[in-house]
């Protein structure tokens, strides 16, 4: 998100820390999509609903265009490009948000911090914290 600002995007941050963007493909597509909670890796989106549905309208002639809530850290923008995509792909979640298929536990998240500030690991009847 503050790479995206930094080039005068401003994507508008949900109630709930996610941010909308758009993806413009086929109809055939878009029902798949929906259906199965699952987008391809490198998948391209829009911050702007304007410029899919120009892509998958016009361009794709008579596609559809759908909306979906992301966790930001799922996606990448390409400053070059204007465009936001998932390197990893997306799967949707249980609460419909969409995120990385590679989303990371709490616990496994907390070992990165740890390992990268050095601290250390506290044993108690044999469980780590």
């Amino acid at each position: 998100v503050k790479e995206m600002r930094s080039n005068k995007l401003r994507p508008a941050l949900n109630n709930d820390g996610t941010i909308t963007i758009y993806h413009g493909t086929k109809t055939e597509t878009a029902k798949s999509i929906l259906e199965t909670g699952k987008l391809n890796e490198g998948t391209y989106f829009s911050p702007n609903k304007y410029g899919t549905d120009y892509y998958s309208k016009v361009k794709g002639k008579g596609g559809e265009t759908i909306a979906i809530k992301v966790d930001p850290r799922a996606i990448q923008y390409g400053a070059s490009t204007g465009e936001i995509f998932a390197p990893k792909g997306l799967i949707r979640g249980e609460n419909g948000v969409w995120h990385s298929p590679e989303k990371q536990s709490v616990s496994q998240l907390t070992d990165i911090w740890n390992k990268a500030h050095g601290a250390p690991k506290i044993k108690t009847s044999g469980k780590q914290f």
